[in-house]
């Protein structure tokens, strides 16, 4: 009879030892269970880069003219957007282009005479271009209607489609 028992006693023994295993290994640890528990709890996150990132000419060219126009920008978009027209300044640094909603004399005369007025020159733009985006011709580019162009004398000449 004390075999039976000591075959039973010993199975229980191990199913005890098995299940003790298993809770420890799938309970996740309390917080101050271990001493590196802080540690484990923060995301680990990359170091703040200290250096930044180095710039080309070009893009040094740009940020500096971008600052210098700031004024001269904030007063144009003013003015374009009272008749719904957008301005921009795409690749080339020297050249100012405005989106027209519709294309009359009057809109391309008025910011033509505004661009000039704020200084467009003072500001590096040698060309203006008018462009309008008709909504019949979805997807494809905007339709040059003007082009206001500075010549060597500093006299602004005016081109209309």
């Amino acid at each position: 009879m004390r075999a039976p028992a000591a075959v039973i006693l010993g199975v229980a023994c191990a199913l005890g030892v098995a299940w003790l295993a298993w809770r420890i290994v799938s309970t996740p640890p309390r917080t101050g269970d271990s001493p590196h528990a802080d540690a484990a709890a923060k995301p680990v996150s990359p170091p703040a880069s200290s250096l930044p990132v180095p710039q080309s000419d070009d893009e040094k060219q740009r940020e500096r003219c971008r600052r210098s126009r700031v004024p001269f920008m904030n007063a144009m978009q003013h003015d374009a957007e009272t008749v719904g027209a957008t301005i921009a300044v795409e690749d080339d640094l020297a050249e100012l282009v405005v989106t027209l909603p519709a294309s009359t004399e009057d809109l391309v005369s008025g910011l033509r005479d505004r661009a000039i007025t704020l200084g467009a020159a003072e500001n590096g733009f040698n060309r203006i271009r008018f462009m309008v985006a008709d909504p019949e011709r979805r997807g494809k580019p905007p339709v040059l209607v003007a082009e206001v162009t500075r010549n060597a004398d500093g006299r602004w000449i005016t081109f209309l489609r």
